[in-house]
């Protein structure tokens, strides 16, 4: 297996490691996403030990994954091999300086990764960009991040598929970029909260399950997900995080609140 410095691999665990503005602005896209992150994460989980990681997707080689990993990718296509590929570096690096030696991450029948005991996180990507968050488990229950390119949705269809009433209702006059972009930024609060709730839950949800509020500051948000079985079983149904727009990305990570 190659290793991380080999594929370009970017981690910090914060805290520990400050990113600069202008380091930032004459580094590269994974350098850039670790100083928008970094503070944005620490300033909602202060006293919590993360770890983040990012990398570029890469052409697909197995040398990249440990030999219980590549087992994992057979039947996949080419491009997920390569999405998949870049998200367990980036969760090798990041279980690293949590002070976990290297061991295969393997995944549930359903996909979910399964971390290693005492640990969770969350990976996500783009075609182009893997991002992984990591912590101890205790005292972090669960947490969720999705990544998505900063473009419109496709289509107004689309933005009624995610968007429900109740969010329709109260969009802003003139969003930021316009109604499909506002309704992107949606989709990555949604993709992020499902990843928190998931793995506590076990249970999968719609996107109309859900109803957010995004802040008049566009950098934070309130989500629930109203179900009232769940709640009554004392799942976690209120969600909170962060929401950035970074080198052409829009990114957010969510937080149960309490039950």
């Amino acid at each position: 297996m190659r290793s991380t410095e080999e594929c370009s691999v970017a981690a910090s665990l914060l805290g520990a490691t400050e990113f600069s503005a202008s380091a930032c602005n004459a580094d590269s896209t994974p350098n850039c996403l670790l100083a928008s992150l970094a503070p944005l994460i620490r300033a909602w989980l202060p006293e919590q030990r993360l770890a983040l990681a990012t990398a570029p997707v890469l052409p697909y080689d197995p040398s990249m994954l440990l030999p219980a990993e590549q087992g994992l990718t057979h039947g996949m296509r080419t491009r997920r091999r390569s999405t998949f590929s870049a998200g367990r570096q980036c969760a090798r690096a990041a279980l690293s300086l949590l002070g976990v030696g290297p061991s295969p991450l393997l995944m549930s029948p359903t996909g979910l990764p399964l971390w290693p005991s005492g640990l969770t996180g969350s990976i996500s990507h783009t075609n182009h960009i893997a991002l992984v968050v990591a912590g101890h488990a205790p005292p972090l229950s669960t947490i969720g991040i999705d990544i998505e390119e900063d473009t419109p949705l496709d289509s107004d269809t689309m933005l009624h598929l995610i968007s429900t009433p109740k969010e329709m209702l109260t969009f802003p006059p003139a969003p930021p970029g316009g109604r499909l972009l506002f309704g992107k930024h949606l989709f990555v609060i949604k993709e992020a909260v499902y990843k928190a709730f998931y793995p506590a839950v076990g249970e999968f949800l719609d996107f109309h399950d859900v109803d957010v509020k995004i802040n008049t500051n566009f950098k934070s948000f309130y989500a629930e997900v109203h179900r009232v079985d769940l709640q009554d079983r004392g799942f976690p149904v209120r969600f909170a995080g962060a929401l950035t727009t970074v080198s052409g990305h829009i990114v957010a990570f969510a937080l149960p609140l309490a039950v």
